[in-house]
């Protein structure tokens, strides 16, 4: 079932990029990402930001740079440039201490989201989706700020953790399921 419905879902997908043609966003961002910019493509100007992160995260590795120190740590002054990744960014501006504050957000949201089968409940399934989502594109573009999409899904998959009950908020009651009208 699950293997219909994402097979489905390509195939509509596809069709829509065909039909969209080259004017369609995605070709234009696939088309950005191989383009030549000042020497290189933009994946391979990643690359290179990807590939100075260790070295960059070396000379201050438990605080970091400060917020908006990447660019100047790379030597571009005080301009809005980004690694195109969250976990690079987070590292060298916050250090470990906000790589393990992002990655403790991210966890107990997870848990929290995870804690029933997200498949049972759609509004859970859909939260995870959109989860796995904007995660992956803070993998890959976007600095913190872009990335506020993500953050506000860590915060609904948080709240996928509240009982549903009637009395939850009740010291000392006994927890009750609440009944439908």
């Amino acid at each position: 079932r699950l293997a219909a419905s994402l097979a489905a879902l390509a195939i509509v997908s596809f069709i829509m990029a065909v039909w969209a043609g080259p004017e369609s966003r995605t070709f234009h961002r696939f088309t950005v990402l191989a383009s030549q910019e000042s020497g290189g493509t933009s994946a391979g100007q990643r690359l290179h930001y990807w590939k100075a992160a260790p070295g960059i995260i070396a000379k201050s590795p438990v605080v970091g740079q400060g917020v908006g120190g990447w660019p100047i740590a790379m030597g571009y002054s005080d301009n809005r440039r980004y690694p195109h990744n969250i976990l690079i960014e987070t590292t060298i501006e916050g250090g470990l201490i906000g790589l393990i504050l992002l990655g403790t957000a991210i966890l107990f949201g997870l848990r929290a989201l995870l804690s029933r089968n997200v498949f049972d409940e759609t509004p859970r399934l859909i939260v995870f989706v959109l989860f796995v989502n904007t995660l992956f594109n803070a993998m890959v573009s976007g600095d913190l700020s872009d990335n506020r999409l993500l953050f506000a899904t860590i915060g609904f998959m948080a709240v996928a953790y509240v009982p549903r009950t009637a009395n939850a908020m009740a010291p000392g009651r006994p927890l009750r399921p609440v009944r439908p009208a």
